[in-house]
């Protein structure tokens, strides 16, 4: 599934107001990308999935207004996966709140759950002096494949992916669950290629110099996740 189902998820609502929330409450709103807001019943946290950092002006000006109207103090969240989160927003908000963010070309989709997150990309891309070439078309068109092709969201837990062009290693990639690194080809500049640093255990190099372009790598990894065991017990309640 690909799209809201903004009927469903006005049920869980409604579920929850009268019982709390129930297991299956919970899949329908963490597919949708709500979580709870512990200790606020009747409110909740919309989390917006943002590849690679990137947002247009527009898109900013509607998660501020948003923002704005939730009243939470402390303001948008910003993510570890680059996305951006929005507390304190009353139940019967939330709907026209996804209504107004897809309007804007964002999603909540698939940034909770047993699914692959947003991709990370070095917020350097493009302007580092030192990087070997840009990576932010690759890592956009990593996420979008992997949004778009719904036997590879099926997983035994979320996957995280994030794609580094610098020197540097600003966005960890040895710390997440595949990480990409652009490297030169033969030493010199221009060309060049990904070395996918695959961890599940070990942190080791997976594949080194992967042709730029390919997107196989990554979904052979997204893949072979599929046949590891879930998580039994989440890190804490959504």
């Amino acid at each position: 599934m690909n799209t809201h189902d903004l009927t469903a998820l006005e049920n869980a609502f409604s579920l929850e107001a009268q019982t709390g929330a129930t297991d299956d409450t919970k899949r329908v709103r963490v597919w949708h990308g709500i979580y709870s807001l512990r200790g606020q019943p009747g409110r909740y946290i919309i989390r917006i999935r943002i590849p690679a950092g990137l947002l247009t002006p527009g898109q900013l000006e509607t998660i501020a207004r948003l923002a704005e109207e939730s009243k939470w103090p402390a303001g948008a969240h910003l993510t570890t996966r680059q996305g951006i989160e929005i507390a304190g927003v009353a139940a019967a908000e939330v709907v026209p709140f996804l209504q107004r963010l897809e309007a804007a070309g964002l999603t909540t989709l698939r940034t909770g759950g047993p699914v692959v997150r947003g991709v990370v990309c070095c917020p350097l891309s493009g302007v580092a002096a030192d990087e070997v070439f840009d990576i932010t078309p690759y890592a956009l068109a990593a996420d979008r494949y992997l949004r778009e092709h719904a036997a590879l969201q099926q997983l035994p837990r979320k996957i995280k992916i994030s794609f580094e062009g610098c020197g540097h290693d600003h966005v960890r990639t040895l710390v997440s669950d595949m990480g990409v690194r652009a490297v030169e080809q033969g030493g010199r500049g221009g060309g060049g290629g990904f070395s996918d640093r695959g961890r599940w255990r070990t942190g080791s190099v997976a594949q080194d110099r992967v042709p730029v372009g390919s997107i196989r790598s990554t979904r052979e990894f997204v893949s072979g996740a599929r046949s590891h065991p879930p998580r039994l017990q989440p890190m804490r309640p959504p």
